[in-house]
């Protein structure tokens, strides 16, 4: 039921969100390309700034205004708008002549976690801002009977929504596998969803602050909640991803080939096989991959991937297999050419 109305919902919703996303970022970029920015001024400077926004807008909530508390909303997604344009702006300036003198001492985690801290910011400081305003107008509006009933369901998706997305940015893995190895679960992608529930979230909100618009802002916040829930759920869904390991796993090639299986679900299954290709004893093997931090398990005495099929997934709980295109020639056409099995 959630699917049916998250595809009927979305692609509604999405099309004026992108004409004017769209017109935004031509103007926007033309202007900034044609003046120019001061090098303070950064994307995650603009993304801490608009958050703060939240303190004159219970002020004068506070103060019974209705108008400006609106207008801070509005603008605060308009600057979020405007912090993705400034990011690629900054991206598209970037003297790569100077990075090259930057002695690179930093692991694939810590890079990782530099290169995702923008978006991650930006998701998290989203919520900083909605969260906090919807409380105060649980203690604050009339009619507090239908604003709980809209607004408390949303406080709860969006603080767990927060926590899901530190706990995954602070524990993914340094290398991420290519895009489009792993097919869609479904046709409408995720960042599509988070932006037209944040779009109805804040123009919700908005318009719930003012007298006239009261009811209609309360049924785009409704409207939002079938994808707060499928966002939400698309960041809990558990995906066990599966990788044979029939020789020495502590070298780079190895390496790098599990932490882009791992990237691509949220457990690591390595099956150990019994028989090497390199001649490294079982033991070893089993004994160095349990040591990798992204490795959730092992399976003992794997089969050859020659042998596996979809009965052998159920029976050892495995959603997806990854394979290298060098492995994938061992495996059964029937399962090569499934959607359960993702080449590297």
């Amino acid at each position: 039921m959630l699917d049916v109305i998250i595809t009927f919902l979305v692609p509604l919703l999405l099309q004026p969100h992108e004409k004017l996303y769209k017109y935004l970022n031509v103007t926007l970029t033309s202007i900034l390309e044609q003046r120019g920015l001061p090098h303070w001024m950064t994307a995650n400077l603009i993304s801490y700034s608009r958050t703060t926004l939240i303190i004159p807008t219970l002020l004068f909530l506070s103060k019974e205004f209705c108008f400006v508390p609106a207008l801070f909303v509005l603008a605060n997604n308009f600057l979020d708008i405007f912090d993705g344009i400034v990011a690629r702006y900054w991206l598209q300036k970037k003297d790569k002549d100077v990075i090259c003198f930057v002695l690179d001492t930093d692991s694939t985690t810590i890079k990782r976690r530099k290169r995702d801290f923008g978006s991650y910011v930006d998701a998290v400081l989203d919520k900083l801002f909605v969260v906090p305003l919807w409380i105060f107008l649980l203690c604050h509006l009339d009619g507090a009977m239908l604003v709980l009933f809209v607004l408390w369901p949303l406080i709860f998706i969006e603080t767990a929504s927060g926590f899901v997305r530190t706990i995954a940015y602070y524990t993914a893995v340094g290398t991420s596998a290519p895009t489009g190895i792993a097919p869609k679960n479904s046709n409408i992608a995720s960042d599509h969803v988070g932006k037209t529930k944040q779009t109805l979230e804040m123009f919700g909100s908005a318009l719930l602050l003012m007298p006239l618009t009261y009811y209609f802002g309360l049924f785009l916040l409704v409207l939002s909640w079938p994808l707060a829930m499928e966002s939400l759920r698309r960041k809990l869904q558990v995906r066990v991803v599966y990788v044979t390991c029939d020789q020495a796993p502590l070298t780079e090639e190895n390496l790098l080939f599990l932490e882009m299986a791992k990237s691509l679900g949220s457990k690591l299954v390595v099956g150990i096989e019994q028989k090497s290709k390199d001649g490294t004893d079982y033991e070893q093997r089993r004994r160095e991959t349990l040591m990798l931090p992204y490795v959730d398990a092992c399976i003992d005495a794997a089969p050859p991937l020659s042998l596996i099929d979809l009965a052998w997934m159920e029976k050892s709980q495995v959603d997806k297999i990854v394979v290298s295109k060098r492995d994938a020639a061992g495996m059964a056409q029937t399962m090569l050419k499934s959607n359960d099995v993702w080449q590297l």
